[in-house]
């Protein structure tokens, strides 16, 4: 049944597109459609097969796919000015299907090897959109940053992959668990650090991310909003996959990845205050929430495992409003400097109450799903090793500090070159109140996870 269901609906799509709709309602109404079959059986594990491969969704699928429909619908719209003008606007919507099909498909795929290829692939449409519509010339090599680090460090990734399964025979995740222990335990560790390795370029962490804040400050607010909010969320989930067919093999050492991931946290939320750039600062501080989610993986309990999932959800949604409301100041002034984007709060006092929620959600307050997030995280932090504590009231304070160094510099202050900015159009209050209402809704709900 579940199988017909997902053929009907792409059925659907393709009989659209033939039909010569407009590409941007089609596509819409898809990622709508999809959102709601995923919502409907969020509670249900399930398999499908489609071209011969076994596909399935689990909690964890279930939650960044829906996160993904969610995220590429609201770039999707935020992007409505390419379609006015007519910039290769149906390029882009290609672009972007593509790399929403490369998410979903890396999501839920059974076998590993279907996960890599698909896992690399989306490397090339996210290239594309941030070559083919950034900003500035620069955006030429901040796309062969991002393509130099995912890449190099994904080929051991594929060693190791290959390695393994031409010995076992087998592809599949679940069937990993079960024949890795066969291994010595200087291949199983050798095999963990290369896997480990790949997945924390794309999350990233501390000292493999230069390649993000370039990215983000060249990619156009679409690319922005799908890298933040579901592109580095590939790190994590490959991380949850190794989590449980290296369980035994963590034990043993995930102690030092702890302490890489919260010194790394440490050290990038002091730079998150010294940065002049808005999206600059919103990149660094993503690479902090990041290392969050890095420690309450390798707690290895369960409560580190649903702080780290909720985390990522709702840094998804946050991160991906934080970058949209600085493209709209950064249209207003056209300058992205903190100081020239002074005075929104006289100017415009519902725009500054949106990036008054925005760095809340961003700083952890309550009413949001991250207070939950990083309350579960400092607590199973606590069981894991006490010494924990002092990095991550460090992280907890500096977070605090470098989303209010953003709110007071772009909201207070006299008026910058902010002195033409008119009022919010109707789409641009929608995607505001599409990320904020759900990151503040699933505090009540927090429980479900």
């Amino acid at each position: 049944m579940h199988e017909f269901d997902v053929m009907m609906v792409m059925f659907s799509v393709i009989i659209c597109m033939i039909l010569s709709l407009n590409m941007w309602v089609v596509e819409c109404i898809f990622m709508a459609l999809g959102f709601i079959y995923l919502f409907m059986n969020f509670f249900i594990s399930f398999e499908f097969m489609f071209s011969g491969m076994v596909y399935f969704f689990d909690f964890v699928s279930s939650s960044l796919s829906i996160l993904s429909f969610w995220v590429f619908f609201l770039s999707t719209i935020s992007m409505v000015k390419i379609y006015k003008k007519n910039t290769f606007s149906y390029n882009f919507l290609f672009m972007n299907i593509l790399l929403l099909m490369c998410l979903l498909v890396s999501f839920s795929a059974s076998s590993f090897l279907v996960f890599y290829l698909f896992f690399e692939f989306s490397l090339f449409p996210m290239l594309v959109i941030i070559m083919g519509w950034g900003y500035q010339p620069e955006r030429m090599q901040a796309g062969m940053y991002m393509f130099l680090y995912t890449v190099m460090a994904s080929l051991p990734l594929l060693a190791v992959s290959l390695g393994v399964c031409s010995e076992l025979k087998i592809l599949s995740f679940n069937y990993y668990v079960v024949n890795l222990g066969y291994f010595s335990d200087f291949m199983m560790m050798s095999s963990l650090v290369l896997f480990m390795f790949a997945f924390m370029v794309k999350l990233p962490i501390y000292f493999v991310h230069l390649w993000l804040p370039k990215a983000h400050v060249e990619a156009p607010v679409s690319g922005s909003m799908i890298l933040a909010g579901v592109l580095l969320k590939l790190g994590g989930y490959g991380l949850f996959r190794i989590l449980v067919m290296f369980y035994k093999t963590l034990t043993k050492i995930s102690w030092f990845w702890v302490s890489m991931g919260l010194i790394g946290g440490c050290l990038v939320s002091v730079l998150s205050l010294r940065q002049v750039d808005m999206k600059s600062l919103i990149a660094y501080s993503s690479v902090a929430h990041m290392s969050l989610v890095l420690a309450g993986f390798l707690s290895l309990s369960v409560v580190g495992f649903k702080g780290a999932m909720m985390l990522m959800i709702g840094h998804g949604l946050c991160s991906s409003g934080m970058f949209f409301i600085a493209n709209l100041s950064y249209e207003g002034s056209g300058s992205r400097l903190m100081h020239l984007n002074k005075g929104m709060l006289n100017i415009l006092p519902s725009a500054s109450i949106f990036w008054f929620v925005l760095s809340m959600g961003n700083m952890a307050a309550p009413l949001t799903i991250n207070l939950f997030s990083e309350i579960m995280i400092i607590t199973c932090m606590f069981g894991f090793a006490k010494s924990c504590l002092f990095m991550m009231s460090w992280m907890c304070f500096f977070s605090a500090g470098y989303s209010l160094y953003l709110y007071i510099s772009t909201n207070h202050g006299m008026i910058g070159l902010l002195k033409s900015f008119g009022s919010f159009s109707l789409v641009d209050l929608l995607i505001l109140f599409l990320h904020i209402f759900p990151l503040n809704f699933m505090f009540f709900i927090g429980y479900f996870f």
